[in-house]
């Protein structure tokens, strides 16, 4: 479902009537119970948490309830102790204290047991952490990388409504898209030999968050990268790399080519995530100016 919404974006204030505040009253979790600290009640618009998360304060409130959900592990599943569920890198601020532009980037990672990981975030984050903008000395980046599956559907609502770009694997999360603030940019990656993904700006006008972030007055692209392989062997070419991919697919994912890992391109992803900050600061908010 797709929403109205003016040029000004979402902002704080709604009236009784309108309808994303009727959604956003139902996103309850399911095993939450009602008298839990984790109530919508702290989370509405103009109430205690409903900070920039995207700043050093805001961030902290995400590592605790009522933002952070509780998780039972199940039985046999995997843990790994350097995995965090909320993670926030910025660049460096230049050295004048002339105002600067600060660019909100929210990315969608998946747990390393789930699907649809990104096997190379750590070095993806060391290249954003010194992330400079080629031409333009007041553009910083504030990226904030999330399992979405850990937070209330409140604060994923606010995290879409505070970021700029969103950035993630494909998947349901990338329908969070909606709620952005209009000319708001989405960088949606691909396992290879999806046939799912036409490159480009605008190129995917009726694709299932291409046409979403059509409708929603976002500016959407897609990416393919290599699949991170679930086993030992090492392509030695590009076309060995796709086909190890596909047999990957076939032999061990039940021929669901979405339940691949992705290991990103860097060189590529920098290319289009310079034009997704172009795009985006023209219709940065004016609360990202400091």
């Amino acid at each position: 479902m797709v929403f109205a919404r003016s040029r000004e974006g979402l902002g704080n204030g709604f009236d009784t009537n309108d309808a994303e505040l009727k959604m956003y009253r139902a996103m309850g979790t399911g095993f939450v119970p009602r008298h839990d600290a984790a109530s919508l009640s702290r989370m509405a618009p103009g109430s205690e948490i409903d900070l920039n998360y995207f700043t050093t304060d805001g961030f902290k409130l995400l590592s605790q309830r009522p933002a952070l959900l509780p998780r039972e592990k199940k039985e046999g599943e995997s843990t790994y102790e350097d995995e965090t569920e909320v993670q926030l890198t910025q660049s460096p601020r230049p050295e004048s204290k002339a105002p600067v532009r600060h660019v909100n980037v929210l990315w969608v990672q998946r747990p390393r047991r789930a699907s649809r990981w990104i096997a190379n975030m750590k070095e993806v984050l060391n290249w954003l952490e010194g992330w400079q903008h080629p031409s333009l000395n007041d553009v910083r980046v504030r990226v904030l990388v999330a399992h979405f599956e850990r937070l209330h559907p409140a604060v994923q609502w606010h995290l879409a409504r505070q970021a700029d770009i969103l950035v993630g694997v494909t998947g349901a999360a990338m329908a969070w898209g909606t709620f952005m603030h209009l000319d708001a940019a989405i960088l949606d990656l691909f396992p290879p030999g999806s046939k799912f993904c036409n490159e480009g700006w605008g190129s995917n006008t009726v694709s299932h968050y291409g046409g979403l972030a059509r409708l929603s007055g976002m500016q959407y692209t897609c990416m393919e990268h290599p699949a991170a392989l679930q086993t030992s062997e090492r392509p030695q070419s590009r076309q060995e790399a796709l086909y190890l991919a596909d047999k990957e697919v076939k032999e061990k994912l039940g021929g669901y080519w979405h339940g691949q890992n992705v290991h990103l391109d860097l060189q590529k992803f920098q290319k289009t995530f310079l034009e997704a900050v172009d795009k985006v600061l023209p219709a940065l908010p004016k609360d990202r100016v400091a």
